[in-house]
């Protein structure tokens, strides 16, 4: 997926395709919803899994260490530091069965292991002087999110950090080499060959065919600067003609009616229309402001959805500005009290099983809104948020719940806001 910047991700899945009436057997997939230390809890996912009917589908799992367990989320603690196979089997009502199998690093805290470099591109066929846009995400550390990325694009040219874009200057092969460091100095490089097709030249002509367009604009720039005096004098003179006095015992010999202007004045600007929502999306509300976000939860949840709302306001401020009805309201604070409140440094763990069981729960009548993005990112960066952001998707798009997510744009890199609107279906 392609935005209007250019900026572009990739994800590959398993689809199944169902006939309707026709049992299949069903899909298995895993998720890992944190890093896994030795003496941990780490999170395994099931949630993603699909089947015609994955409400009455059975959960299996072997973790890899002799333990096994039930259900489509399980939390499992490792003793030791390897790489687990993890196998999820899953069984439907007729017994029709199905499994993945998932390789699981568990580290041990406060050690250092080298990062696993890697990076994808788009296009994958490259023509000179069109810009590639280069994605590091698939490279691996145990902490990920501490890592220092540097591209060599193997024309004498680089860049920094997990994106990057690049134009290459004409025909030709690149060595592109990546090197990834994580905060312990521990590097690792991945370097890959571009073949870069040659550039498109404009047509013959077209080079100058701007000339007549400002030919054009400065003739009407000419024309209508000392047309807009010539208005505007004449407006001046209109207006002292029907506001002079008449003289004594004389009538004025016609009145005045409508607006005295030769100019017809601009249209009243209307206030923009509520966002009309499409339940079982996700969207991104970019505003300063989170009323319209609340307008149309409120709007869904009179239809008779069940809303959740995890907002860093107070809930009974919530609940004077917005009319909101069949709503669980969250606070997302570290203080205690009688208003039900998740520390919001507990992202990865409250916050998110919080979101998830609410989504898992209602399924497709579920609306979640979440109004403090801005608070996880400063407690979390804003990688940590991503992440959080699409798993909570995910799930949302398997349960075809709907998720509203207010954010200002203003208050985050351009680079990051484009990162985080690849992870919505609207926006």
């Amino acid at each position: 997926m392609t935005d209007s910047g250019g900026l572009y991700d990739i994800e590959q899945r398993d689809v199944r395709v169902y006939v309707r009436g026709e049992n299949r057997p069903p899909l298995a997939h895993i998720s890992q919803d944190n890093v896994a230390y030795v003496g941990e809890p780490v999170l395994l996912d099931g949630s993603n899994s699909s089947d015609e009917a994955l409400g009455s589908v059975t959960f299996s799992w072997d973790l890899g260490d002799g333990s096994t367990a039930k259900g489509m989320i399980v939390s499992h603690t490792y003793a030791n530091e390897s790489i687990y196979l993890v196998r999820l089997n899953l069984t439907d009502g007729e017994g029709l069965a199905g499994q993945t199998e998932f390789a699981l690093r568990v580290y041990v805290r406060g050690t250092n292991l080298p990062p696993s470099a890697q990076f994808t591109f788009f296009p994958n066929a490259p023509r000179a002087d069109q810009t590639v846009e280069f994605d590091a995400t698939l490279s691996q550390d145990e902490d990920p999110f501490t890592l220092n990325f540097t591209w060599d694009f193997g024309d004498g040219t680089g860049s920094q950090g997990k994106l990057a874009g690049h134009a290459f200057p004409r025909k030709g092969e690149y060595d592109v080499k990546l090197r990834v460091r994580d905060r312990g100095g521990l590097t690792d490089t991945y370097t890959y060959r571009i073949a870069v097709a040659e550039g498109t030249s404009p047509h013959p002509g077209t080079q100058m065919a701007w000339l007549p367009w400002a030919a054009g604009a400065i003739i009407a720039v000419c024309v209508a600067v000392p047309a807009a005096y010539i208005i505007a004098g004449l407006r001046r003179k209109h207006r002292e003609l029907w506001t002079e006095e008449p003289a004594a015992g004389t009538q004025p010999s016609h009145a005045v009616e409508g607006p005295v202007s030769l100019i017809t004045p601009l249209p009243v600007e209307q206030p923009a229309p509520p966002i009309v929502v499409e339940t079982g999306l996700n969207y991104l509300m970019d505003a300063d402001n989170p009323t319209v976000a609340y307008n149309a939860l409120a709007n869904l949840t009179s239809d008779g959805a069940h809303g959740l709302v995890l907002t860093p306001v107070h809930p009974k401020k919530v609940q004077k500005t917005a009319q909101l009805t069949n709503t669980e309201l969250i606070w997302l604070s570290d203080i205690t009290g009688e208003e039900p409140s998740i520390d919001p440094s507990k992202m990865d763990y409250e916050v998110a099983e919080k979101a998830i069981s609410f989504i898992k729960e209602n399924r497709d009548k579920g609306v979640l809104l979440i109004d403090g993005l801005e608070l996880l990112i400063q407690t979390h960066g804003f990688d940590k948020v991503l992440q959080f952001v699409h798993s909570i998707n995910e799930v949302a798009s398997v349960n075809e719940a709907t998720v509203l997510v207010n954010v200002h744009s203003k208050a985050m890199k351009d680079v990051e806001f484009n990162q985080l609107k690849r992870k919505f279906d609207r926006w």
